[in-house]
């Protein structure tokens, strides 16, 4: 559920021309006009004439038809092709000028990002590396992922925010940006836009889960002088349970949902052990009872099934909230703190040592 609205985040660009757009039959939009929105983007499978953009001629071409090694190395719009009249199209198809007054301040501070990461992954060594499809993937995902963190300090709470389709857009920066390098070796044009809705995917997974942390913290009553750290200790400690969680541990006549209380588990107790000072001294009720309703409050909020800020992998089986397990867990949590298992005694042949 929560994958297909990150999705919308990639709308706008019309069908059937191999990538998305309505633009032709040449992989990259090309040869068919502008199409639907945000679809076509000229004449070749690399925009040269689209938006009146060319790359500039020579082995190692240019941008925008410049001398032959500009690259993104030369600051400014002009040098990624295209970008300029995608990002326009996309915000005129969210109306984002209706809400805007300085549409082109906007536009200005959105292409200084697109530049800067230009920049980065075309000096990037994997870009002149022979990778497979399936490095290729990772290295455009880590791309549009860092280019839409960037943008997001620009559009960040903006009411029309999630209206704009980003397709177009980050395909004429990762296809401006890549065209020369050698990572797409063995890729089909037709794969990259999937690379990029991908890529799209995980920064709207990544920005969600990192916003319902934040929400779960203030429903629990964390106060403001303490939410900072307890959200950073809530952050880390879900990237610890992915792989540290105690897989194996939890039953349940579902395989899917066991792990499901398996990842619960180990999020909720790395959390509790590294937020501790902020459970004892940023919640209203301190007590114990009060530090197990904080952390049913917080894991309620985070594995309801409507707000599901957990890896994609277990969205899908999700238990309706309120859940029992939660408390149960948050209990458990909570006493094992309070009530450590005693130190190893040492043996007699070590203490002899």
């Amino acid at each position: 559920m929560w994958a297909m609205k990150g999705m919308m985040m990639m709308k706008g660009m019309g069908k059937d021309d191999g990538w998305g757009g309505k633009g032709g039959g040449d992989g990259w939009g090309g040869k068919g006009g502008k199409g639907g929105k945000g679809g076509g983007y000229g004449k070749d499978s690399w925009g040269e004439s689209s938006y009146g953009g060319g790359y500039g001629g020579g082995q190692k071409r240019g941008y925008s038809g410049g001398s032959a090694n500009d690259g993104p190395e030369v600051k400014g719009a002009d040098n990624l092709p295209g970008f300029n009249a995608a990002l326009l199209e996309a915000f005129a198809a969210a109306g984002v000028s209706e809400q805007e007054e300085d549409v082109d301040g906007l536009v200005k501070k959105i292409e200084a990002v697109a530049w800067k990461q230009s920049k980065k992954f075309y000096n990037d060594p994997r870009a002149q590396t022979r990778m497979t499809a399936a490095q290729a993937r990772a290295f455009v995902e880590d791309f549009v992922e860092q280019a839409m963190s960037g943008f997001q300090t620009i559009f960040y709470e903006k009411p029309w925010a999630e209206k704009v389709g980003w397709h177009g857009v980050l395909l004429t920066l990762v296809a401006g940006t890549l065209r020369t390098g050698k990572c797409f070796t063995r890729v089909m044009k037709t794969e990259v836009i999937q690379f990029i809705e991908s890529g799209i995917l995980n920064w709207s997974e990544e920005e969600r889960i990192t916003k319902e942390a934040y929400n779960a913290l203030q429903m629990a009553g964390m106060t403001d002088s303490y939410m900072k750290k307890a959200n950073q200790h809530l952050t880390k400690s879900y990237d610890d349970a992915h792989f540290q969680a105690p897989y194996g541990t939890s039953s349940n006549d579902s395989t899917d949902v066991a792990t499901l209380m398996d990842f619960i588990k180990g999020w909720m107790s790395m959390f509790a052990n590294k937020a501790y000072s902020q459970l004892e001294n940023g919640l209203k009720d301190p007590s114990s009872s009060g530090q197990v309703a904080a952390l049913t409050a917080i894991f309620q909020h985070l594995f309801d099934p409507n707000v599901a800020a957990c890896p994609l992998a277990l969205q899908n089986c999700l238990m309706p909230s309120p859940w029992t397990y939660i408390e149960e867990c948050a209990t458990e949590v909570i006493h094992e703190i309070e009530n450590p298992p005693p130190k190893k005694a040492k043996t007699e042949e070590a203490a002899a040592l």
